[in-house]
């Protein structure tokens, strides 16, 4: 659902289901500019991933999503730019991706995620 909502805001977007592919994907795609991610998901979750890729200076804009929005606050480690709790709305996708990118929204049109 979120991969639809993403390309409804215009955005091209690569998907995976575990942290440890993500990883791979981001460490071969310089190009990608805001990455969202799960907290609950296998090989590494959200807050893994997050610290893995600071680790390797990276810091490109993260929107961390989870189920448990009030525990994400108190995350160990490096912290995402942005929470979002789900469900997540279209609305709050969208502005959450214009706060972490600190842009207007017409500029946003490119941006792959």
């Amino acid at each position: 659902i979120l991969y639809e909502m993403i390309e409804t805001l215009g955005h091209s977007c690569i998907k995976t289901c575990d942290g440890g592919k993500a990883l791979d994907i981001l460490e071969i795609n310089s190009d990608i500019d805001i990455i969202l991610t799960d907290y609950q998901m296998p090989i590494l979750n959200g807050a893994e991933l997050i610290r893995c890729l600071r680790e390797r200076n990276d810091y490109r804009p993260i929107i961390l999503i989870s189920g448990y929005e009030a525990a994400m606050i108190n995350l160990d480690g490096p912290k995402p730019n942005k929470i979002l709790g789900k469900p997540v709305r279209l609305k709050q996708l969208k502005d959450s991706l214009i706060e972490v990118m600190n842009e207007d929204s017409s500029d946003l049109a490119d941006f792959k995620l």
